[in-house]
């Protein structure tokens, strides 16, 4: 593993912490949702989080000396905020359907901008693979907001 600038760990560990609150957002809309294709989405996206998630732990880990287990404030008051969005509305899966998009949209800015730092060929290849991951699952959020709209 090649070595990591300052700018990319920064970039990298807030990268982590965004996945993080993500994996935490998508299990907790799995158990909130009647619908059982789109618990095993959100099911499906937790995972891939977790999975990226692993392989990012090695930079923070050499930066740090232990993986980053922190979350991201903003998506925790995205979460919240969703949570109470869901009581409210008329239909609960769709706000979270449309919730998770962001997160997902938010998730793949950071990305990009970890990318613009020109991180080290190792690096920048973990970083392009959970860009094409986090779009993957992006778009099959998307799939889900065309179908209920």
């Amino acid at each position: 593993m090649e070595d990591v600038g300052a700018s990319e760990k920064s970039h990298i560990s807030d990268i982590v912490k965004a996945l993080n609150s993500g994996v935490d957002f998508y299990t907790q809309a799995r158990d909130k949702v009647n619908d059982p294709a789109l618990a095993t989405l959100f099911e499906f996206t937790a995972n891939k989080r977790r999975q990226i998630i692993e392989r990012f732990q090695p930079y923070i880990e050499a930066e740090k000396g232990a993986p980053e287990e922190g979350n991201s404030f903003v998506l925790e008051t995205r979460k919240l905020y969703t949570n109470i969005l869901a009581l409210v509305v008329p239909d609960s899966e769709y706000a979270y359907i449309q919730q998770l998009y962001e997160v997902e949209e938010n998730t793949l800015k950071a990305i990009i901008a970890a990318l613009d730092e020109e991180p080290a060929v190792d690096c920048r290849a973990v970083l392009v693979n959970a860009y094409d991951e986090v779009g993957e699952c992006q778009d099959k959020l998307r799939a889900q907001i065309k179908t209920r709209k």
